[in-house]
Protein backbone atom coordinates (compact mmCIF):
# COMPACT_ATOMS: atom_id res chain seq x y z
CA UNK A 1 0.00 0.00 0.00
CA UNK A 2 1.68 3.42 -0.92
CA UNK A 3 0.51 6.44 0.79
CA UNK A 4 1.64 9.80 -0.47
CA UNK A 5 1.66 12.03 2.48
CA UNK A 6 0.46 11.33 6.46
CA UNK A 7 -1.10 15.51 7.15
CA UNK A 8 -0.11 18.57 6.26
CA UNK A 9 1.16 19.90 9.88
CA UNK A 10 4.45 18.08 10.62
CA UNK A 11 6.79 20.20 11.47
CA UNK A 12 5.39 23.22 11.02
CA UNK A 13 5.22 22.53 7.36
CA UNK A 14 2.80 24.96 5.76
CA UNK A 15 0.13 23.57 3.12
CA UNK A 16 1.96 25.00 -0.10
CA UNK A 17 4.96 23.36 1.46
CA UNK A 18 3.44 19.90 1.56
CA UNK A 19 1.38 20.64 -1.92
CA UNK A 20 5.12 20.49 -2.94
CA UNK A 21 6.36 17.85 -0.75
CA UNK A 22 3.97 15.76 -2.40
CA UNK A 23 3.83 16.70 -5.46
CA UNK A 24 6.82 17.97 -6.58
CA UNK A 25 6.19 19.20 -9.83
CA UNK A 26 7.61 22.66 -10.16
CA UNK A 27 10.48 22.86 -13.17
CA UNK A 28 12.43 25.71 -10.62
CA UNK A 29 12.31 25.98 -6.98
CA UNK A 30 11.77 29.66 -5.67
CA UNK A 31 13.04 31.12 -1.86
CA UNK A 32 10.36 29.18 -0.53
CA UNK A 33 10.49 26.09 -1.81
CA UNK A 34 14.63 26.07 -1.64
CA UNK A 35 13.94 26.80 2.08
CA UNK A 36 12.11 23.83 2.46
CA UNK A 37 14.24 21.44 0.25
CA UNK A 38 16.81 22.39 2.38
CA UNK A 39 15.45 20.69 5.07
CA UNK A 40 16.29 17.22 2.84
CA UNK A 41 19.12 18.55 0.70
CA UNK A 42 21.78 17.01 3.56
CA UNK A 43 20.28 13.26 2.67
CA UNK A 44 21.91 14.03 -0.74
CA UNK A 45 25.08 13.00 -1.82
CA UNK A 46 27.39 15.79 -2.91
CA UNK A 47 26.80 15.46 -6.77
CA UNK A 48 23.34 15.47 -6.69
CA UNK A 49 23.02 17.99 -4.30
CA UNK A 50 25.12 19.79 -6.80
CA UNK A 51 23.00 18.54 -9.56
CA UNK A 52 19.82 19.60 -7.52
CA UNK A 53 21.32 23.29 -7.01
CA UNK A 54 22.58 23.90 -10.55
CA UNK A 55 19.34 22.44 -12.35
CA UNK A 56 16.62 23.76 -9.74
CA UNK A 57 18.12 26.68 -8.10
CA UNK A 58 20.41 28.33 -10.70
CA UNK A 59 17.94 27.20 -13.53
CA UNK A 60 20.36 25.88 -15.69
CA UNK A 61 20.23 24.37 -18.59
CA UNK A 62 20.54 20.29 -18.83
CA UNK A 63 23.61 20.89 -21.51
CA UNK A 64 25.37 23.50 -19.67
CA UNK A 65 25.20 21.38 -16.49
CA UNK A 66 26.48 18.01 -18.06
CA UNK A 67 29.38 20.29 -19.39
CA UNK A 68 30.16 21.16 -15.72
CA UNK A 69 29.90 17.87 -14.14
CA UNK A 70 31.41 16.00 -17.39
CA UNK A 71 28.43 13.73 -17.67
CA UNK A 72 26.18 13.23 -20.50
CA UNK A 73 23.06 15.41 -20.91
CA UNK A 74 21.06 11.35 -21.37
CA UNK A 75 22.78 10.96 -17.91
CA UNK A 76 22.22 14.10 -16.46
CA UNK A 77 18.44 13.89 -17.35
CA UNK A 78 18.46 10.54 -15.60
CA UNK A 79 20.04 11.98 -12.54
CA UNK A 80 17.35 14.22 -12.48
CA UNK A 81 14.93 11.73 -12.26
CA UNK A 82 16.78 9.69 -9.40
CA UNK A 83 17.04 12.94 -7.46
CA UNK A 84 13.39 13.98 -7.77
CA UNK A 85 12.70 10.51 -6.62
CA UNK A 86 15.25 10.03 -3.94
CA UNK A 87 13.72 13.82 -2.69
CA UNK A 88 10.37 12.23 -2.55
CA UNK A 89 11.76 9.41 -0.78
CA UNK A 90 12.89 11.07 1.74
CA UNK A 91 9.91 13.48 2.12
CA UNK A 92 7.70 10.56 2.96
CA UNK A 93 9.99 8.86 4.96
CA UNK A 94 10.20 12.39 7.10
CA UNK A 95 6.17 12.43 6.85
CA UNK A 96 6.15 9.23 8.75
CA UNK A 97 8.98 9.44 11.18
CA UNK A 98 6.21 10.58 13.55
CA UNK A 99 3.95 7.57 12.74
CA UNK A 100 7.17 5.67 13.75
CA UNK A 101 8.04 6.91 16.67
CA UNK A 102 4.48 6.75 17.98
CA UNK A 103 3.76 3.25 16.90
CA UNK A 104 7.26 2.35 18.82
CA UNK A 105 6.52 4.43 22.09
CA UNK A 106 2.73 3.06 21.76
CA UNK A 107 3.95 -0.50 21.79
CA UNK A 108 7.57 -0.59 23.27
CA UNK A 109 6.64 -3.88 25.43
CA UNK A 110 5.53 -5.74 22.87
CA UNK A 111 8.60 -4.98 21.11
CA UNK A 112 12.22 -7.24 20.98
CA UNK A 113 15.09 -5.08 21.89
CA UNK A 114 16.79 -6.52 18.45
CA UNK A 115 13.62 -6.06 16.65
CA UNK A 116 13.81 -2.07 17.65
CA UNK A 117 17.27 -2.00 16.87
CA UNK A 118 17.17 -3.18 13.28
CA UNK A 119 13.74 -1.14 12.56
CA UNK A 120 15.55 1.39 13.77
CA UNK A 121 18.64 1.49 11.65
CA UNK A 122 17.25 0.70 8.41
CA UNK A 123 14.35 3.63 8.83
CA UNK A 124 17.02 5.91 9.63
CA UNK A 125 19.99 5.07 6.79
CA UNK A 126 17.14 2.88 4.33
CA UNK A 127 20.55 0.86 3.95
CA UNK A 128 21.57 -2.88 4.85
CA UNK A 129 25.20 -1.65 4.89
CA UNK A 130 24.77 1.48 6.67
CA UNK A 131 22.44 -0.63 9.14
CA UNK A 132 25.12 -3.01 9.36
CA UNK A 133 27.81 -0.86 10.28
CA UNK A 134 25.72 0.98 12.72
CA UNK A 135 24.77 -2.39 14.67
CA UNK A 136 28.17 -3.56 14.04
CA UNK A 137 27.32 -7.13 12.13
CA UNK A 138 27.51 -8.58 8.65
CA UNK A 139 25.50 -7.18 5.99
CA UNK A 140 23.74 -10.71 5.69
CA UNK A 141 23.33 -10.70 9.00
CA UNK A 142 21.14 -7.62 8.80
CA UNK A 143 19.08 -8.82 5.95
CA UNK A 144 18.13 -11.93 7.57
CA UNK A 145 17.10 -10.08 10.88
CA UNK A 146 15.59 -7.58 8.86
CA UNK A 147 13.31 -10.03 6.70
CA UNK A 148 12.32 -11.70 10.36
CA UNK A 149 10.87 -8.67 11.37
CA UNK A 150 9.22 -7.83 8.80
CA UNK A 151 7.54 -11.25 8.68
CA UNK A 152 6.77 -10.57 12.49
CA UNK A 153 4.97 -7.19 11.70
CA UNK A 154 3.13 -8.21 9.43
CA UNK A 155 2.18 -11.57 11.53
CA UNK A 156 1.23 -8.93 14.70
CA UNK A 157 -1.10 -6.87 12.46
CA UNK A 158 1.23 -3.89 12.45
CA UNK A 159 0.01 -3.12 9.15
CA UNK A 160 1.22 0.74 8.69
CA UNK A 161 4.31 -0.22 9.57
CA UNK A 162 4.72 -3.48 7.99
CA UNK A 163 3.70 -0.92 4.52
CA UNK A 164 6.53 1.84 5.65
CA UNK A 165 9.16 -0.93 5.58
CA UNK A 166 8.02 -2.76 3.12
CA UNK A 167 8.37 0.15 1.06
CA UNK A 168 11.52 0.85 2.76
CA UNK A 169 13.27 -2.84 1.40
CA UNK A 170 11.84 -2.49 -1.73
CA UNK A 171 14.25 0.99 -1.84
CA UNK A 172 16.88 0.19 -0.05
CA UNK A 173 20.05 2.84 -0.91
CA UNK A 174 17.75 5.07 -2.13
CA UNK A 175 18.57 8.09 0.20
CA UNK A 176 22.37 7.30 -1.17
CA UNK A 177 24.26 6.69 -4.29
CA UNK A 178 27.67 6.78 -5.68
CA UNK A 179 28.19 8.36 -9.16
CA UNK A 180 30.89 6.99 -11.45
CA UNK A 181 32.62 9.87 -13.45
CA UNK A 182 32.41 9.47 -17.08
CA UNK A 183 35.76 10.14 -18.67
CA UNK A 184 35.74 11.36 -22.13
CA UNK A 185 38.43 10.61 -24.72
CA UNK A 186 39.34 13.06 -26.74
CA UNK A 187 39.48 12.21 -30.91
CA UNK A 188 41.71 15.27 -31.15
CA UNK A 189 45.44 14.81 -30.54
Amino acid sequence: MYVNYYGDEIDNISQDQARLARDFQLPYFGIREYQYACRFLGFLNKKDRDIFLLAFVSKKHQSEIAKILGRTQSMLSYDIQKIRNRILFICEMHSRMRVYLEWVEKNRDAIADDFLEILTAIFYTTSLTQAADIIGEKQIKVRYRFIKVLDWLKHEGYDAIYDMFDKISKQLNMVRRVYTPIHHRSSHK
